[in-house]
């Protein structure tokens, strides 16, 4: 899933920063950050007292749970946010991500407020987590298919 999202800069203004969340993501995150994503997405729900989002559509309708915002306040994990981002930025540009080294990271980083991440951590989640769903609508509804 791409899409671009506003986050401010180092020097305050507005800045737009492409994210482009794919099936590789969790992997190039893992091979950059040594760092389970999928345990770190849990851990920062149960920090921000909200379930794991589950959703079956990109606009979050159907049969699952939509999407629960996450209140910036809760987000202990500002670092899973700002790697994810940076992540799925590097993916957005194209970039070799096999080249990429951890200290990349702090560079990048340094292009952006110190709180911008709390700001548009919701935001960017929201990339990364429909970006899981697919938005594919079934061909057999859920209840046919349990009953075989």
């Amino acid at each position: 899933m791409f899409r671009s999202v506003e986050i401010q800069g180092a020097d305050g203004e507005a800045v737009q920063l492409p994210l482009l969340a794919t099936a590789a993501t969790p992997y190039w995150y893992k091979r950059i950050f040594r760092r389970d994503p999928f345990r770190d997405l849990a851990e920062l729900y149960q920090a921000a007292g909200s379930p794991v989002p589950v959703t079956d559509a990109p606009d979050g309708t159907g049969d699952g749970e939509t999407i629960d915002p996450i209140d910036p306040a809760a987000l202990d994990h500002l670092s899973l946010i700002a790697q994810l981002a940076f992540v799925m930025s590097r993916q957005a540009a194209g970039a070799d991500l096999a080249r990429t080294a951890p200290g990349d990271f702090l560079l990048w980083l340094d292009g952006f407020a110190a709180a911008a991440f709390v700001e548009a951590g919701p935001e960017i989640l929201d990339v990364y987590v429909r970006a899981g769903t697919g938005g594919v609508d079934r061909k057999k509804p859920a209840a046919r298919l349990r009953a075989r």
